[in-house]
């Protein structure tokens, strides 16, 4: 049997987790300019309360479906080709930056 309350908490939940995917864009959206920065994104999956026990039955395990979903981290969406690209080029940079600055002291 679902609680008396369980379309308000699925729709708080719903509500705290969508919140989290708007800061995440917001971020997303306010580095779009920032070297070395890689997307981000919410990982999302659906709630499941396991039945066992008495109430185990499959017309029990129906009436407990559709529990909202749950945000179980932020990963970031990288390529690992261009962060190894990215890796190599601001190390020969950085390596000639302090060659220039080695010669330009003499």
């Amino acid at each position: 049997m679902r609680s008396t309350f369980i379309g308000y908490e699925v729709s708080k939940r719903t509500i705290q987790i969508s919140q989290k995917a708007l800061d995440v864009t917001n971020h997303n959206l306010s580095n779009i300019n920032t070297d070395g920065y890689s997307r981000q994104r919410v990982d999302l999956n659906s709630s499941y309360i396991p039945m066992t026990g008495k109430y185990g039955s499959k017309l029990a395990k129906l009436s407990l479906s559709g529990q909202g979903v749950n945000a179980f981290g932020v990963n970031q969406i990288r390529d690992k080709y261009v962060d190894k690209r990215y890796r190599e080029f601001t190390a020969y940079v950085a390596e000639f930056d302090v060659k220039q600055s080695v010669l330009s002291e003499t």
